[in-house]
């Protein structure tokens, strides 16, 4: 074996135990987007645990932003270890390696194996790089296909090669399955073998990259678009500079000095400097794979420090190449060597040391109390599946992190963000003292945690502090379970009568044009009434029109009420803390779905619907085009379905997996987290231009 590769395998050994032993010594829970992909990683777990013929289906819906490749790859380390951030992170020391022996092949074809040696240590050392691979997120792994996938192309040698012209386009598959920006870093390589190379080869390679991706993309094209529109909003919320200002065309150069430490920088500019002029010698192929990216994610609004992060291999080369070609050997071996030494030095340094440098993080065996959090809910809660609201955004508590907790341990507990009204449909509501997070994220959080600590607020008669944990960050977490009490001397005259007047007034309100309104209250106890416990609460309408729709013969049967009664008897405002069931019986007539979208969509002319023998027609015209959709819908005790069986446009038939992700979106009837309610939908019917839900 040559000695390289041993250089290669001692560094391989190095980078593996001193990430085992920094993980091992770091217990802090996920932060947020690290738990939205173990969450994520979570989801396809259970999905193949549970394998049958609709299975590939589910995998390609679980998400229409990221793809499954990252999730997917994390399911042996689950199966193997259970469901953990540990186990999920073993995997990036994969992709880890693959990084570095990638870097060390694309150093060596371009220049020479010293080249490539030092390259792979460098990018290795990086310390944002090194703090992502201890993070759960797809940047890393990102970086390691793009990586691979230039490595691959110049095997390829223009695709001039058929075998690593073929592996290029696995792995340019792969890499799409990973994110879609993995487009972005390989841009210059399909330019420049598509013009200069061999077309045949570059076409084969581009048809095996497009089966390996076109599943997931097919299904969710529309959905990724509806998204990317999305996180441009976002992105603005969040204070990312507006697209061309002298901020914006900063922000990836500032941010590579914060990705690399000045050491590296000066390097990199030092190499760039003598690449651009030596221009004519070098292989400009190298430069495109950061000039290229950079202009693209420089022209997208979203912007984070991350997304640079699948070049800095070509940033290691270019900071290295020169270092090799230094003629004199003393001042050669002599830089070599203070490199390597300092690599070293600093990867220890940021990795266990007091280093203040950006993004050196430090393990630490932080406890923040998830454990005995969800204990305390699992001993205290009376219901099969809990909602808890969770009032802070910080970066260790939040809803994300403890669903992953409850979820890989298997408990039967819903966390969900604060939303909008204070322990709405929540069993127990969670905050914590000093900092709740970044400010942009938490909306109406600092109010609601006001009011819970304010002992004569309507949250402190309805729920009660069961818990207080200290936090490793100096501050406190406060558990409150909901305990409704009578409220007699807020509802003198209380009785079942007078509530059901209070209510069929304030749902008259809401129910538009309602016809016949009746209300019954079912109970035999007083007191649990007067605390806002209702048995059963039974609404019946001739015909109400709800968010514009019609529904004929309504009939909502909801069991377990509880509210907050004072808020609603003195404010009229209906707080609903929680509902066992609802179980809704309602008819829509196919003239009300006509009018429905006549209104809401002024663009389409003449619509028409029909339903009979179980199968609904919508008809319409669009700038003269004529549009039609043919759909059914389904339940079972779990869901409900639209299932699209045609959409056409003029002559033209759209493909099922087309809209199918868009359209088909099932509505689930097991309690949620933003649903906390089992509802019972019993049987659908579409017939004789209705449709039936109900018994």
């Amino acid at each position: 074996m040559k000695r390289e590769y041993w250089v290669l395998i001692l560094l391989s050994i190095f980078l593996i135990t001193v990430n085992l032993v920094w993980l091992g010594l770091d217990q802090r829970p996920p932060s947020w987007d690290s738990a939205v992909h173990l969450n994520l990683s979570l989801q396809y777990y259970d999905l193949l645990k549970h394998f049958g013929a609709n299975t590939p289906g589910q995998v390609i819906s679980v998400t229409g932003y990221y793809p499954p490749l990252y999730h997917l790859t994390t399911l042996p380390f689950f199966a193997a270890l259970g469901a953990s951030l540990h186990s999920g992170l073993l995997l990036n020391l994969l992709y880890l390696l693959i990084l570095v022996w990638a870097t060390y092949g694309i150093g060596k074809i371009l220049y020479n194996p010293m080249t490539g040696l030092l390259s792979a240590l460098v990018v290795a050392m990086y310390p944002f790089l090194v703090f992502i691979s201890r993070t759960y997120v797809i940047d890393l792994p990102l970086t390691s296909m793009v990586t691979l996938g230039f490595y691959c192309y110049l095997r390829s040698d223009k695709f001039t090669r058929l075998a690593p012209s073929l592996l290029f386009g696995v792995i340019f598959g792969l890499g799409m399955l990973l994110k879609w920006s993995y487009l972005f870093f390989l841009i210059g390589p399909l330019v420049h073998g598509f013009w200069r190379g061999n077309k045949r080869n570059f076409c084969l390679s581009a048809l095996v990259a497009l089966v390996v991706a076109s599943p997931w993309y097919g299904y969710n094209l529309l959905r990724l678009a509806r998204y990317t529109i999305k996180n441009g909003a976002i992105a603005a919320s969040e204070g990312d500079p507006a697209i061309l200002t002298w901020q914006s065309l900063w922000y990836y150069a500032h941010n590579l000095l914060l990705q690399v430490q000045p050491v590296y920088l000066v390097l990199f500019i030092i190499g760039l400097v003598i690449f651009l002029l030596n221009y004519k010698k070098q292989d400009k192929i190298l430069l495109a794979w950061i000039v290229i990216p950079y202009l693209i994610l420089t022209l997208v609004r979203n912007k984070d420090d991350r997304y640079t992060l699948p070049f800095l291999a070509a940033v290691s080369i270019i900071s290295c190449f020169w270092l090799v070609n230094i003629k004199n050997r003393f001042y050669r071996n002599g830089l070599i060597t203070l490199l390597v030494l300092f690599s070293f030095a600093q990867f220890m340094l940021t990795s266990f040391g007091q280093s203040r440098y950006y993004y050196c993080q430090n393990p630490h065996p932080e406890d923040w109390q998830q454990q005995e959090v969800t204990d305390l809910i699992t001993r205290t809660k009376s219901k099969l599946v809990t909602s808890v609201s969770v009032v802070a955004n910080h970066s260790y508590w939040h809803s994300e992190t403890l669903q992953f907790y409850a979820d890989s341990h298997q408990l039967p507990i819903l966390f969900k963000g604060y939303g909008n009204n204070l322990g709405q449909f929540a069993d127990y509501v969670i905050t914590k003292t000093g900092d709740l997070g970044p400010a942009f994220t938490l909306g109406g959080m600092p109010d609601a945690r006001k009011e819970m600590l304010d002992p004569k607020s309507g949250f402190a008669h309805n729920f009660k502090l069961i818990g207080l944990f200290g936090l490793p960050d100096d501050t406190y977490l406060m558990v409150y379970k909901r305990q409704l009490l009578p409220s007699r001397s807020l509802v003198a005259g209380f009785s079942y009568l007078t509530m059901e007047n209070k209510l069929h007034k304030s749902l008259s309100e809401y129910l538009e044009d309602c016809q016949d309104l009746r209300i019954k209250l079912v109970g035999d106890n007083i007191n649990k009434a007067m605390s806002g416990q209702f048995e059963k609460v039974i609404i019946t309408a001739k015909r109400a029109r709800v968010k514009g729709i019609w529904l004929e013969d309504l009939k909502l049967e909801i069991k377990g009420l509880e509210m907050d009664l004072p808020l609603f008897w003195e404010k009229n405002k209906l707080l609903i803390y929680s509902m066992k069931e609802i179980h809704p019986e309602f008819t829509v007539k196919a003239n009300s779905l006509q009018d429905l979208l006549a209104d809401k969509a002024k663009r389409i002319q003449s619509p028409l619907v029909s339903i009979q023998h179980g199968i609904a027609n919508v008809e319409g015209k669009y700038k003269n085009i004529n549009l039609r959709l043919k759909f059914k819908i389904s339940a079972d005790d779990r869901k409900m379905n639209a299932e699209f069986l045609k959409v056409k446009v003029g002559m033209f038939t759209i493909p099922h997996w087309l809209y199918a992700a868009m359209l088909e979106k099932p509505l689930a009837l097991v309690p949620t987290a933003e649903w906390p309610v089992y509802t019972g939908i019993g049987k659908v019917l579409l017939q004789d231009d209705k449709i039936m839900v109900g018994e």
